[in-house]
């Protein structure tokens, strides 16, 4: 979504066409979505995670390290797929 919208901004930019002309609305909307969702699933599960030791607790799925990481590698996917196709 961002990369479209990079690539086709036009040449005059100020505050107004980045939030009408491009996709950032809906990329800021899709984080709080992302946030609030994220919290309550953490609510929901905490309890799963209490018997595993502090080092795995990072990357495992229901934690944030399971999404940093995911993103970084994903975007560095699109990122590789962007330069070289």
């Amino acid at each position: 979504m961002a990369h479209e919208s990079l690539t086709h901004l036009p040449k005059i930019i100020n505050i107004k066409i980045i939030f009408l002309n491009t996709t950032m609305p809906d990329i800021i909307i899709l984080c709080a979505k992302f946030a609030m969702g994220k919290a309550v699933f953490d609510l929901h599960f905490t309890d799963l995670e209490k018997e595993l030791p502090l080092r795995y607790k990072f990357i495992r799925w229901p934690n944030m390290g399971w999404w940093i990481i995911h993103l970084i590698l994903i975007s560095l996917v699109y990122a590789i797929g962007v330069i070289y196709l």
